[in-house]
């Protein structure tokens, strides 16, 4: 089924959408002119922290469990949660 649209609808469409553009652009151009403040300058992390983080100890407890994928690749499926009674 075919729509039928007047030449002034269409027109008006287009005229939406070129404002709607119009306004897109305005408001980026208005947010990249107005930061004016740097971006945060931060400092190389010292040979002091790089070694706590090494020597820290991971903490164990029954709901940390370790994960890996076996050489062949295949992920052996979740086992299902108990039934809610």
């Amino acid at each position: 089924m075919a729509t039928i649209t007047t030449r002034n609808a269409r027109t008006d469409r287009w005229r939406t959408v070129r404002a709607l553009t119009a306004a897109t652009l305005a408001v980026s151009t208005f947010q990249i002119s107005t930061t004016t403040a740097p971006f945060a300058q931060t400092r190389a992390t010292s040979k002091n922290q790089i070694s706590a983080a090494r020597t820290a100890q991971p903490a164990s407890g029954p709901d940390i469990q370790a994960f890996a994928i076996p050489a062949g690749g295949s992920i052996p499926p979740m086992p299902r949660p108990p039934p809610r009674r």
